[in-house]
């Protein structure tokens, strides 16, 4: 196991240099901080229909 690991920081440092370490977390960071936003966004976007449907709804039994 311990020569997988070995390898497996290898390969990363021969492609991503001697940072690989902290480019890697920058980019699980980035991707973490996407993936929030866009779960937000849809539950903001499910919040705001039933809200709409709703309004719309009391207007429909005002007529």
């Amino acid at each position: 196991m311990a020569d997988l690991w070995t390898n497996l920081d290898d390969i990363l440092i021969g492609f991503l240099g001697k940072y690989a370490i902290e480019v890697l977390s920058a980019y699980a960071v980035s991707l973490t901080l996407i993936l929030v936003l866009v779960l937000m966004s849809f539950s903001r976007s499910r919040r705001m229909k039933a809200a709409l449907r709703e309004v719309e709804d009391r207007v429909k039994e005002r007529k």
